[in-house]
C-alpha cells in the first residue's frame, strides 16, 4: 500500500496558474491567488467581448478598468457558469472577526443562517446553495481543501478556523456547478473558495481592537516584512485574539489564531507557503422545540453556572424514570416545578451545558511555475491536523459513586495530508487543463463518559479538553482511513472571437475503511471498507459574448458526493451496523448524484451590471439521517434513501452605480427543490410521506438589497435580506415564518498627519431592528414529521466598534 501511495504522489502533476488562452497576446501571469481560479474548468478563457462591454474577469486579481477597481461584487464575465465574487472592498464592511460566509449571504442563491451576530459559532451556522446543504457543497482556502463544512468535521475545517478573516483578500461562489478542478467530493452543488492575502510588497503593521455587545473583545496585530533581500522574499505574520459571552444564559466564546504567510519569487516561479493555527473554545446555546419555545421563550437555554439546579433536574428525571438511572434522591420528587425556572416540564427541556472544542493546525506548500508563454505548471502539497471534542452534560448516564449526571463527548482527530497537483497547456485556440488531486485522511472519533462529582459546581468545565484516561465509559472508538483521487482533464476552445466551448471530466476514486477498536455494544461494532466512485464525471458550458453589452453563458455537470468516513456523517457508517455496510457492498445503497443544468446572461451598461440565470438540478439518492430519540441519547439514526429532487429556479442580481459614492445592490432567488417519491417502509407502506413536499430549510424566495456609501473619508453599508419561511420536517408539517434582517455598518478614514493617517473608525449593527427569531433549523437533525427540539434562536440587537491603525 505504501508503495502505491509513493506512486501517486510520483504521478501528481502540476496546476492551473494560467487563467486564460493567448488568443490575440501572450497570457498574463496572475498572482498566487488567481492560481486556484484558473481550475475552474467554466473560466480559462476570457472571450473578447463586444467593443462597448468593459467587465471585469471574475478570475482576474485585479480589476480590469477603473469603475471595476472599487467594485464590491463580481459577477464572473467570461465563464460558464454562474459565479459571483465578493472583492476584499466589501469584507471590510462586516465586524472584523465574522465568519467569511457571513459575506455571502447578500448573493444571489445563497440562505444563510446563523444564531450568533457575527455568524461565528459553528454549531448554529448554515449554508445552503440552489437547495443543496453545506454538507453537499465543496470548500476551499487558496485551493486546499477544507472538506464538507459538518460541524463535527471528519476531513476538514471551517473557515473561520482556517483563516484570520482579516487576511482573506476575496471569496467566490460558484452557485451552479464546481469547477472540474476544485478539490472536493462533495460538491454535489456549488462551491466557495476563499483567497487569502499575499504578504504585502512594503513593510507594514496594523493593529486593530474592537469591543461590542456581550462584552465581546478582539485584538489583531499584522506584520508585512515586505520585500527582503535580493531574492525579494516577503512574509507576513498575524495573530488574533477574540472573547466574547453569548448573547443568552452564561458561556465564553474564545479565539485564538495565528497565520503565517511566505512568498518566494524564483524566476519564472513563486513559491508560497503558509501555517494556520487555531484554537477555538465555545460553549453552545441549548437546542429548542416550538414546544419549549411556546413554555419558556427564544430566551430558554442552559443551567450554566446553576450546577445545582442540572442535579435537581436530573434526580427529577430519575424518579420519573425519564432517564433510566437509578434513584438517588427520591426526596426530589418528580415536579420539575421545584426548579427555580419557570415552565420547565420535561428533564430534556434544559441540561447543564454543551460545547464545542477545536484546535487546528494547517499548513502547506505552492510552487507556480510558469514554464513559457504556453506551459505553466503548479505541484501543492498540505497537511491539516485537528484535535476536536463535543461536549454534552448528560443526565442520562449517572457519574458511579458521584453526581446524577456526566459529561457525554464526541471526540475527534484528523491527520491529513495531500496534494493538488495540475497543468496549464495553451495550443493555439485551446487551453488544456488536467491534473490530480490525492489525499490520505486518517480520522479517529470516539464516544465517551467522565464523571462529575457530587456538589454546588461542576467538577469539569465545558471549555476544558479532558483526558480520554480518565473517562468511565467508552461507548465506541472507530478509526476511519479515507483514500480519496481525483483526476480531471478539460478543453477549452475560443471558436471565435465571440464564442467559447469547454468541455471536460473528471474521475472521482475514495475509498473509506473503519476499524472498530471499542464497542460497549456488540450491535455496534462495524469493520469493513465501502467505496464512492465514478470514472466519468462531464461538464461542458459555452460563453456567447457577441451582443453588446451582453454575455450569455451555459453548463451541464454530473457530480457525485463520497461517503463520509465517520459515524457522525452521511453515510452508512453512521447507522452503527455492520448490516448497513453489507448493503452498500452490495449496491443497494448508493451515493447521492447531480445532474445540473444552467442558461443565463450576465450585463454592463453605463452604470448597470448584473446577471440573470435559471436552473434544473436532478438530485437523485439523496440520503438523509433519522433521528431516534433526543440528540443527548446518541441513538444511532436510521439512513434513508429519501430518493430524488428536483430543483428549479431564478436568480437575478444587479449593481447600479449611482455616482462615484454611491452604489445600490439588489438580489432575488426563486428556488423550488422537491422530493420527487415517498420513503417507502416495509410491504410497500409509506414511511415518511414526502412525494411533492419541499426540502427541509429551502426558503422559496430570498430578496436581498444592499446601499454603499463612500464620501470624504466617511464609509457606510445598509443591507437586507428577506427570506420566506422554511419547513422544518420532512413531511411538512411544521414551518418557521418569514423574516426580514437589516446590518448597518458606519465608519470614518482618517487622514492628516503622521497620527491620524492609516487611522480608522468602524461602527457595525446587527439585527438592526431587533428582531426576534428562529434562525438555525435541525441543528439536532430533521425529523419525519412532529416537533423536535432541533431549533436554535437569532441573536438580538448587536453593537460593534473597532479602530484600525495602520504603520
Amino acid at each position: 500500500m505504501k508503495k502505491s501511495i509513493r506512486l501517486k504522489y510520483l504521478l501528481s502533476v502540476a496546476c492551473i496558474v494560467v487563467p486564460g488562452i493567448a488568443h490575440a497576446a501572450p497570457a498574463k501571469h496572475p498572482g498566487s491567488d488567481a492560481a486556484a481560479a484558473t481550475a475552474d474548468a467554466g473560466s480559462p478563457a476570457t472571450p473578447p467581448a463586444a467593443p462597448q462591454v468593459a467587465l471585469q474577469r471574475a478570475d482576474e486579481p485585479a480589476a480590469t478598468d477603473a469603475d471595476a477597481a472599487d467594485d464590491i461584487i463580481v459577477y464572473g464575465v467570461g465563464t460558464s457558469r454562474q459565479l459571483t465574487e465578493v472583492t476584499q472592498a466589501k469584507l471590510k464592511d462586516f465586524v472584523p472577526g465574522s465568519s467569511p460566509l457571513k459575506a455571502l449571504e447578500n448573493l444571489p442563491g445563497v440562505n444563510f443562517q446563523a444564531a450568533d451576530g457575527l455568524g461565528n459559532y459553528e454549531y448554529g451556522v448554515r449554508i445552503s446553495i440552489r437547495g443543496f446543504n453545506q454538507n453537499q457543497l465543496g470548500f476551499t482556502l487558496d485551493g486546499i481543501p477544507l472538506g464538507d463544512f459538518s460541524y463535527g468535521n471528519f476531513n476538514g475545517l471551517h473557515i473561520s478556523r482556517a483563516v484570520i478573516s482579516e487576511n482573506l483578500g476575496r471569496i467566490r461562489v460558484s452557485q451552479g456547478a464546481g469547477a472540474l478542478g476544485t478539490a472536493s467530493t462533495s460538491n454535489l452543488g456549488g462551491t466557495v473558495e476563499f483567497f487569502s492575502d499575499d504578504p504585502a510588497e512594503k513593510l507594514g503593521l496594523v493593529v486593530a481592537g474592537g469591543a461590542g455587545s456581550n462584552r465581546f473583545f478582539r485584538g489583531y496585530v499584522r506584520f508585512d516584512t515586505g520585500e527582503v533581500g535580493p531574492l525579494g522574499t516577503r512574509f507576513a505574520l498575524s495573530y488574533v485574539h477574540q472573547d466574547a459571552d453569548k448573547y443568552k444564559g452564561v458561556g465564553p466564546r474564545r479565539t485564538n489564531q495565528a497565520n503565517f504567510k511566505l512568498v518566494q519569487p524564483i524566476g519564472n516561479a513563486k513559491l508560497t507557503a503558509f501555517l494556520d493555527l487555531s484554537d477555538r473554545r465555545e460553549v453552545d446555546d441549548q437546542d429548542l422545540s416550538f414546544d419549549i419555545i411556546a413554555r419558556r421563550g427564544l430566551e430558554s437555554d442552559y443551567f450554566l453556572p446553576d450546577f445545582r439546579s442540572a442535579v435537581l433536574a436530573a434526580q427529577i428525571g430519575a424518579n420519573r424514570g425519564d432517564t433510566g438511572q437509578p434513584v438517588t434522591n427520591a426526596a426530589a420528587g418528580t415536579s420539575f416545578a421545584v426548579l427555580p425556572l419557570a415552565n420547565v416540564t420535561d428533564v430534556n427541556d434544559l441540561y447543564y451545558a454543551g460545547s464545542g472544542l477545536r484546535q487546528d493546525q494547517l499548513t502547506g506548500a505552492t510552487l507556480d511555475w510558469r514554464v513559457d508563454s504556453n506551459v505553466s505548471i503548479s505541484v501543492n502539497g498540505y497537511y491539516h491536523h485537528n484535535r476536536g471534542q463535543g461536549d454534552f452534560y448528560t443526565p442520562f448516564l449517572a457519574t458511579p459513586g458521584g453526581a446524577p449526571l456526566s459529561v457525554r463527548t464526541t471526540e475527534y482527530s484528523i491527520y491529513r495530508k495531500g496534494t493538488i497537483d495540475s497543468f496549464n497547456l495553451t495550443l493555439g485556440n485551446h487551453l488544456i487543463n488536467g491534473g490530480i488531486w490525492f489525499e490520505r485522511n486518517d480520522f479517529g472519533q470516539a464516544r465517551r463518559f467522565y464523571g462529575l462529582a457530587n456538589g454546588n459546581t461542576a467538577s469539569r468545565q465545558p471549555t476544558d479538553f479532558f483526558n480520554a484516561a480518565e473517562a468511565f465509559f467508552t461507548q465506541w472508538q472507530f478509526q476511519f482511513q479515507t483514500d480519496t483521487t481525483q483526476t480531471h482533464v478539460q478543453d477549452s476552445w475560443q471558436i471565435t472571437p465571440a464564442l467559447l466551448l469547454n468541455a471536460g471530466f473528471k474521475s472521482v476514486f475514495t475509498r473509506n475503511s473503519v476499524r472498530t477498536q471499542v464497542a460497549a455494544f456488540p450491535s455496534q461494532r462495524i469493520n469493513g471498507t465501502i467505496r464512492a466512485d465514478d470514472a466519468f464525471l462531464p461538464q461542458a458550458g459555452f460563453v456567447f459574448t457577441g451582443i453588446n453589452h451582453l454575455e450569455v453563458f451555459g453548463n451541464f455537470a454530473k457530480n457525485l458526493r463520497a461517503w463520509a468516513g465517520a459515524v457522525t456523517g452521511g453515510s452508512p457508517f453512521a447507522a452503527l451496523s455492520q448490516a448497513a455496510i453489507a448493503l452498500e457492498n452490495a449496491g443497494s445503497i448508493r451515493p447521492e448524484t447531480s445532474f445540473s443544468y444552467e442558461l443565463g446572461s450576465r450585463f454592463k451598461a453605463n452604470h448597470l451590471s448584473g446577471v440573470v440565470s435559471a436552473y434544473y438540478i436532478d438530485f437523485r439518492n439523496r440520503l438523509g439521517i433519522l433521528p431516534r430519540g433526543a440528540q443527548i441519547q446518541g441513538i444511532p439514526g436510521v439512513v434513508a434513501n429519501l430518493g430524488n429532487v428536483r430543483s428549479v429556479g431564478v436568480e437575478a442580481a444587479a449593481t447600479y452605480t449611482l455616482n462615484e459614492n454611491v452604489r445600490l445592490t439588489g438580489t432575488y432567488s426563486f428556488n423550488s427543490s422537491q422530493y420527487l417519491t415517498d420513503v417507502a417502509g416495509p410491504n410497500n407502506t409509506v414511511l415518511i410521506a414526502t412525494r411533492g413536499r419541499t426540502v427541509p430549510d429551502q426558503p422559496q424566495h430570498l430578496i436581498k438589497g444592499d446601499i454603499a456609501v463612500t464620501q470624504d473619508g466617511f464609509f457606510g453599508n445598509l443591507s437586507g435580506t428577506f427570506q420566506s419561511r422554511r419547513y422544518v420536517t420532512f413531511e411538512n408539517d411544521l414551518s418557521v415564518p418569514d423574516r426580514f434582517l437589516a446590518d448597518i455598518t458606519l465608519g470614518y478614514n482618517f487622514d492628516g498627519g503622521p497620527l491620524l493617517s492609516g487611522l480608522s473608525a468602524q461602527l457595525n449593527v446587527t439585527n438592526l431592528f431587533d428582531k426576534a427569531y428562529i434562525a438555525t433549523i435541525n441543528s439536532g437533525g430533521t425529523v419525519a414529521r412532529g416537533d423536535n427540539q432541533t431549533l436554535l434562536s437569532g441573536a438580538p440587537r448587536q453593537v460593534y466598534f473597532t479602530i484600525r491603525k495602520k504603520l
